[in-house]
């Protein structure tokens, strides 16, 4: 099942790298919001989210996805305006790659964060993915071609279906219908590409990152290429030629120079990924003790930390502990420090000095994901359910999409012994997995325990939304 919704985001990925440009926002009204609306696309990328949910590709680290969500927010302030609210997500996956899709969605695969040189190439492919959704690029190929969609998705469909059943056939048949199809598209890559780097540049030079590393990127992944049998999946969905690279460096020189050094979080959050993809701990943690000793590293603290969560993944942790107590001093408000710390905390038995930091952290910033997560898991597993339940409840409205949420706040309903409330909150769950007939379930089950008459109608309306939505999916689909 893996596989096969990995080739369907590779299918996205592909047709977002054959799509017709314009140098301006297409305008209300236009041949493409007559033939792709943006509640269409919104659905159709609930569709693609829902898939991602329940592939186990998204990342369980709320920390990755907190920093990547705020390099995001960097990249749009720099834009006037967008057509969607637009997400930032990754993925468990350490080939090269980034895409966009319908409704405002960004992936960034972990192995593009741990691949590139400096943050700026990691933004200059983010500014570039964000072109194609500021253009809604996607919208604009539908309407490029209105007989030749409909049909290259009924194949692409077909084949998944079939390949389910027979591998080897579904193998064969999409990159065949994907090669029919994209000649008639070549044509218009190189425009295209083009295009989405020149307004990627200029949202990237606006955010004051470094307008080099759009060119930078581009030159390393093709230089990496030359040197690997596997190819890299970027460079799949986003063809490179030299003529690119050298316009890229062309524009960057007529754009105002900014040094832009990176930040400690993308350091720390490197070896974060690099400790978690290693399966030898020990070993790690010898390589960065050597590294701090000869004062071998780009970043001596993020090596610090580096070398504390090897220690800790190899249960070595008072001296992890000992790490980041000096960590700690340098960096009192640092969102993925002080987490870090009060993980290793609350696992040395320190959980009343963990709970402590998280209260801090909380105050420092309310209503962040990272930190509501880990103080409310903590303070259920300690007996404080009333604290954990009333953190949960203030925040339900801002974190209601997130998968891990409202697990948590269902596992508080439970201890709390409010099961209509636990059952309403698992289908929330479900309808954000696309299942929703278990969604429908478990309202069910919520009705049955539930003895008010306005709360029964209020969990027979969310039913009929529930139904109403799947219908939407069915009809755009």
């Amino acid at each position: 099942m893996l596989k096969w919704f990995q080739c369907i985001i590779f299918i996205v990925a592909l047709l977002y790298s054959t799509l017709p440009y314009c140098s301006k926002l297409p305008e209300l009204g236009s041949e493409h919001e007559q033939t792709l609306s943006i509640q269409t696309e919104q659905i159709m990328g609930e569709v693609i989210m829902q898939q991602l949910r329940t592939s186990g590709l998204l990342t369980s680290d709320p920390l990755l996805t907190e920093y990547i969500t705020q390099l995001g927010k960097r990249l749009l302030h720099a834009v006037p305006r967008h057509p969607f609210k637009i997400k930032f997500y990754t993925i468990n996956d350490f080939n090269l790659n980034a895409f966009a899709f319908f409704g405002g969605n960004i992936v960034v695969h972990t192995g593009l964060i741990a691949g590139v040189e400096s943050e700026s190439e990691l933004a200059a492919v983010l500014s570039h993915e964000l072109a194609h959704v500021l253009q809604k690029h996607l919208g604009r190929l539908l309407a490029h071609n209105k007989k030749l969609m409909p049909l290259t998705i009924a194949e692409l469909v077909a084949a998944i279906v079939i390949g389910m059943g027979s591998p080897e056939i579904g193998s064969h048949a999409i990159p065949g219908i994907l090669a029919g199809h994209q000649q008639q598209l070549i044509n218009f890559t190189r425009e295209n590409e083009h295009e989405a780097d020149r307004i990627g540049m200029q949202i990237l030079a606006n955010a004051h990152f470094d307008p080099f590393a759009m060119a930078n990127v581009f030159y390393h992944l093709s230089h990496a290429a030359r040197f690997t049998e596997k190819p890299i999946e970027y460079l799949m969905t986003h063809p490179l030629y030299e003529s690119r690279i050298a316009d890229a460096r062309n524009r960057a020189e007529q754009l105002h120079y900014r040094q832009s050094l990176d930040s400690i979080d993308f350091q720390l959050i490197r070896y974060r990924l690099a400790v978690f993809k290693n399966p030898n701990p020990k070993q790690l943690a010898l390589q960065y003790e050597r590294e701090i000793k000869i004062k071998k590293t780009a970043n001596q603290d993020a090596t610090q930390y580096g070398y504390a969560l090897a220690l800790f993944k190899n249960r070595k942790t008072k001296e992890a502990l000992t790490i980041m107590a000096t960590l700690n001093d340098k960096y009192p408000n640092n969102l993925i420090i002080q987490l870090s710390y009060s993980q290793m905390e609350f696992a040395g038995q320190q959980k009343a000095q963990s709970l402590a930091r998280l209260k801090k952290l909380l105050a420092i910033y309310p209503g962040n994901l990272s930190v509501v997560l880990q103080y409310a898991a903590q303070l259920l597993e300690v007996g404080e359910v009333v604290p954990a339940f009333k953190l949960l409840k203030q925040y339900e409205a801002e974190l209601k999409d997130n998968i891990d949420f409202l697990e948590l706040l269902a596992k508080a309903y439970s201890v709390n012994k409010q099961f209509a409330k636990m059952h309403t909150t698992l289908a929330n769950k479900y309808v954000l997995l696309g299942d929703f007939k278990r969604a429908l379930h478990q309202l069910d089950i919520a009705i049955e325990q539930t003895k008010n008459a306005d709360s029964i109608q209020q969990l027979k309306k969310e039913q009929i939304i529930i139904k109403e939505t799947e219908m939407k999916q069915k009809q755009v689909l």
